[in-house]
């Protein structure tokens, strides 16, 4: 019957109420997870034993580009999850729950890796935005200088793993805030 026009091969991505918990987009909501993805961070630097940094204090003490940050890397999770075909809704919800990523993401690739290099990719620009910049050996909040603020491909194995932990906690997250992630309805 003709051409297809491009209004064809548009998608909708829907309303907020059919895919999406509202509490994770209220001010509120993001703060809520902000401050438990900060907390899941601060437990696990820690474990390292790195003195006197600056991210690692407590959220009512930190300044106030570190705790953008995390609000940052919560308002982002929808987006990461649209991308493997999830949705973020209420516990209450009759779609069963995904408790781990382990689908394909793209491609071969696993959904943890793509969601980590989704979020390297976030970080990356936002520390930049935030007039970070790379240099070799350890982070300097003071010079606002990261060793890890490259591309995916030239990041170290041991700062991968850390953006892979944090994709992989968004489940355990999200139910600690009553939302879930569920595969998007067909």
């Amino acid at each position: 019957l003709g051409e297809p026009s491009p209004a064809d091969a548009m998608r909708p991505f829907g309303m907020l109420e059919d895919g999406c918990c509202s509490e994770a987009f209220t001010e509120g909501g993001s703060e809520i997870l902000a401050k438990a993805i900060h907390e899941n961070y601060v437990k696990d630097e820690k474990k390292k034993g790195l003195p006197d940094n600056p991210s690692l204090r407590a959220w009512q003490d930190l300044i106030e580009s570190f705790r953008e940050s995390n609000r940052q890397q919560a308002d982002h999770i929808v987006i990461k999850l649209r991308a493997i075909g999830c949705d973020i809704v209420a516990m209450t919800a009759p779609r069963p729950a995904i408790t781990a990523f382990d689908g394909p993401g793209g491609g071969a690739m696993s959904e943890v890796e793509l969601l980590a290099r989704m979020e390297h990719n976030r970080w990356n620009a936002e520390r930049w935005m935030d007039g970070w910049s790379y240099a070799a050996g350890k982070k300097n909040p003071g010079r606002r200088t990261n060793p890890d603020l490259v591309p995916w491909d030239d990041l170290r194995e041991e700062s991968r793993n850390k953006d892979r932990a944090a994709v992989s906690l968004i489940p355990e997250l999200l139910e600690s805030k009553g939302m879930k992630v569920c595969r998007r309805l067909k």
